[in-house]
């Protein structure tokens, strides 16, 4: 059964207006909005009228936005506010405009292993800050993840509730399920990278220290595949016999589709240079 609660569309507490449903789950109903006085797109999280007439999850659902509100993190989605408005709690935040992982795997689009590890970098610091902070999170969804023109930003999966022990290997096996589609199998040290991800998509002997071995693998590949790039195009750059010229697997295309939601894509018909960044922090110090 649809909890859709409002014929759209319609102004929310004469300050947003509510275009489409973007997604439902039981007791939610996450809409696209249009913030009127600052002209910008964001996200609804609306509670159904189903779930305010229990105390539980209303209770839930104003610790998940308290939490949500407390991540220190630019690399995902910021929250903005949490409003009662039409009998109801609603908390906007920001709509994340790029191109979904969901979208570049139905696609088939590759990504080169640098590109691949930083994202899998991302997400392991964020599970060592959730395992230090002791938050909960909820399930990795491919469509929470957006590839934009200077790396990747996330929605924010931060949750009331207990954390599990077995919540940062579930949520990084179902990660590295979802980027093994996209490597490419051609650029700089693919074959590392995929060997990382099917070891995490179908460990078994998982340990509250794994995450942090992890991290420093990663660490150690993107190193080692910034050198190859960079040497090769220091012996390229300088004529030397047996250069080996970039591939083209080894910087981003352009992105290959947009959803039909509205995200934008940056539209740039050449291709970009794959994100290095220097030191890759999912939180702010």
């Amino acid at each position: 059964m649809s909890n859709k609660i409002y014929a759209l569309p319609m102004v929310l507490g004469d300050q947003y207006i509510l275009s489409n449903v973007v997604r439902e789950t039981e007791d939610t109903v996450v809409y696209a909005a249009m913030q009127k006085d600052m002209r910008r797109e964001v996200l609804v999280e609306s509670l159904s009228p189903a779930a305010m007439q229990d105390p539980a999850k209303v209770s839930n659902f104003l610790e998940t936005a308290r939490i949500q509100a407390s991540i220190p993190s630019k690399v995902v989605a910021s929250t903005l506010e949490l409003i009662q408005a039409e009998g109801s709690w609603h908390l906007t935040k920001e709509r994340i405009k790029g191109e979904p992982l969901d979208v570049m795997v139905s696609t088939g689009r590759k990504l080169p292993a640098l590109v691949l590890c930083n994202l899998f970098l991302e997400l392991c610091h964020a599970a060592i800050y959730l395992d230090i902070r002791g938050v909960n999170n909820r399930p990795m969804r491919p469509d929470a993840i957006y590839l934009m023109d200077h790396g990747f930003r996330f929605e924010n999966l931060a949750c009331a509730g207990e954390r599990s022990s077995k919540a940062t290997p579930e949520l990084l096996s179902v990660l590295a399920a979802d980027l093994l589609p996209l490597l490419d199998a051609s650029s700089y040290e693919a074959f590392r990278m995929g060997e990382i991800l099917r070891r995490v998509r179908y460990g078994c002997n998982w340990t509250p220290m794994s995450v942090l071995v992890l991290d420093e693998e990663l660490v150690r590949l993107q190193a080692d595949i910034i050198a190859l790039i960079e040497g090769d195009s220091a012996a390229s750059d300088a004529g030397a016999p047996g250069a080996v010229e970039p591939r083209c697997s080894d910087y981003l295309p352009p992105p290959a589709a947009q959803r039909s939601t509205g995200t934008d894509v940056a539209a740039n018909s050449a291709p970009r240079p794959a994100v290095i960044p220097a030191a890759p922090a999912f939180f702010d110090p």
